[in-house]
């Protein structure tokens, strides 16, 4: 449980394998379970509970109803997700395949064992300064949009003992990019990949896999509904690792170079010579270059994967890798 000090705004940590009583006179219990998360110091052997931070996933339910329109409603952003992970990829494939009714009980009946369930996961998103939400909310500022995402309860993955799961990620990679992009003196962009999993490698599997229904279920469909999972859908063990495996295969066919000290970044040669780079954050990518072959292996990439946002940081202010990032004309 999560208790806060009624004069001072702090966390008490509870010390865990040392059979510890703390005096929690003058303290009161503030947060619900489901809006905690937990923190492990290494250091002190000691685990914190906290609130979850603002941007963190919250609970749709507990919301007001004008807000609980703009997840749940006609239009909102459980409507386009659902939308959105029917509509074919770049290549004209769908990541996913729905059965209704009959059919549907029957494969049910099936594969059982090969079915696993999902669940919606959603969040206020940081939409940028431009953004106006219109909510006039004092709890939701106006930069801040709704965001729900159909995913998969990977740790019921009937394959998940065979499969690669890790990827690696940046830390120090994003400074090391922006200095050499500097130097280079090149235009900067961040840019997304949407539903980036869903457009991964295929045919990992031995079998054929299935999700059921989020307890809320999708919106226009009843609760008589299987969806088959034929691309590596969000929430999957395997999803990081198989999307990165096929953006960093096709990089590669495009001439991309991986750093030999930093695996999150790609370069890209001309004869020898330095002209752009990207650095892959799992869907984010931040990348920039010069000269006809950049811009023609850019081109390629942008046809070959479905991007949401391609934003240039000479243009406006955007968040990558929990940097605000902005580019000067020096």
């Amino acid at each position: 449980m999560l208790f806060r000090s009624r004069e001072y705004d702090v966390t008490y940590p509870y010390p865990y394998g040392r059979g510890v009583r703390h005096d929690l006179s003058g303290l009161e219990e503030t947060v619900d379970p489901q809006d905690q998360e937990t923190l492990l110091d290494d250091d002190s052997n000691t685990f914190f509970i906290r609130k979850k931070r603002p941007g963190d996933e919250i609970q749709v339910s507990k919301l007001e109803p004008a807000l609980q329109k703009l997840f749940k409603g006609p239009g909102g952003s459980r409507e386009k997700e659902w939308k959105a992970i029917r509509s074919p990829g770049a290549n004209g494939e769908a990541a996913i395949r729905v059965y209704r009714g009959k059919e549907a009980r029957e494969l049910r009946e099936k594969f059982k064992h090969r079915i696993v369930p999902s669940r919606w996961h959603e969040k206020w998103k940081d939409m940028g300064d431009d953004y106006d939400n219109k909510i006039n909310n004092e709890e939701v500022p106006k930069h801040m949009g709704p965001k729900s995402r159909w995913i998969i309860q990977g740790f019921h993955d009937p394959d998940i003992e065979m499969l690669n799961r890790s990827v690696p990620t940046p830390t120090s990679d994003i400074t090391l990019a922006l200095q050499v992009l500097s130097s280079l003196r090149a235009d900067v962009w961040v840019a997304d990949v949407k539903s980036a999993f869903t457009q991964g490698e295929k045919g990992l599997r031995p079998e054929r896999l299935f999700a059921s229904p989020p307890p809320e279920g999708f919106p226009g469909e009843d609760d008589d509904v299987l969806v088959e999972l034929l691309a590596e859908v969000y929430g999957l063990v395997t999803g990081p690792p198989a999307w990165r495996q096929s953006l960093v295969g096709f990089m590669g066919e495009l001439g991309f170079k991986r750093h030999p000290l930093a695996p999150c970044v790609a370069l890209f040669y001309v004869k020898g010579e330095l002209r752009g780079l990207i650095v892959i954050e799992t869907d984010d990518l931040l990348g920039g270059g010069l000269g006809p072959e950049w811009n023609q292996a850019i081109d390629k990439l942008r046809q070959r994967f479905t991007f949401g946002k391609w934003e240039k940081l000479r243009e406006k202010s955007v968040e990558y890798g929990g940097r605000t990032l902005k580019q000067h004309s020096d």
